[in-house]
């Protein structure tokens, strides 16, 4: 990680990289462990901050870190060289700074709290083997529901070679790809199931519409949402609290 990977996590997350960008930002997630760990931290950082940043408790912990770190006027400064661990940590409050500011000042904290995708990004779990056969399907299980979903994403995938048409496991894999920030793919997965005509399909509206939160946009999210129909109950339900927290 470098001072130009946090750039790139900071742009990412205020949406303005271009969409081959942001791509490219969620394959490297997805391959790159320190780098999907720092975009997961960044993310809940940003995320507490837009759910509880105002001006006056930000002026007042700048205050308490320019107290800390920074002398009086009247005080002659000590010039030292900074370590690497201390410039990556000084990028770091540099930018959170940064996205707090740009998110008091310029009048966005009236978009939704990315801690509504946590609350509502709650899986059921998955179970694959119940027709006594497994090719895989129990590792695949136990990675998904244990949420170790890199490996689920692995396990998933080397599973629908061989059974292409289970849309549990279609599903498992657009929600191991969603929660491990490859959005762009996990999309495509649940536009699929959201598509066909199996009893799966509310279920892919229901995740489409949870990336759409995950992402800020609460107006496809309720586009998303208004497909579900009534008859689903468990959905029905999730659907009503989602719409009213949004």
């Amino acid at each position: 990680m470098n001072e130009r990977d946090y750039i790139t996590i900071e742009a990412f997350l205020e949406g303005t990289l271009s969409v081959e960008e942001a791509s490219a930002v969620e394959v490297r997630a997805g391959q790159d462990p320190e780098f999907a760990s720092t975009l997961a931290d960044r993310r809940r950082l940003y995320e507490h901050l837009r759910a509880n940043a105002g001006e006056a408790s930000l002026r007042a912990t700048l205050g308490r870190l320019g107290d800390r770190h920074f002398l009086p006027q009247d005080k002659q400064a000590v010039i030292k060289p900074i370590g690497r661990k201390n410039r990556r940590w000084l990028v770091g409050l540099v930018a959170a700074a940064a996205i707090a500011l740009a998110m008091i000042f310029g009048g966005r904290l009236f978009a939704p709290s990315g801690n509504t995708y946590e609350q509502f990004a709650q899986h059921q779990e998955l179970s694959l083997t119940e027709r006594g056969t497994d090719m895989g399907a129990s590792a695949a299980e136990v990675a998904f529901n244990e949420g170790r979903y890199a490996e689920a994403i692995d396990r998933l995938q080397a599973y629908l070679a061989v059974q292409a048409d289970d849309e549990r496991a279609q599903l498992a894999l657009g929600i191991s790809l969603l929660e491990r920030n490859q959005d762009s793919l996990a999309i495509a997965v649940f536009e699929k199931i959201a598509g066909g005509e199996s009893s799966l399909a509310p279920y892919g509206n229901w995740y489409l519409a949870l990336a759409a939160v995950k992402r800020g946009n609460t107006e496809a999210a309720f586009s998303f949402l208004s497909l579900i129909p009534e008859s689903d109950t468990y959905l029905a339900n999730r659907v009503r609290k989602l719409k009213a927290t949004l």
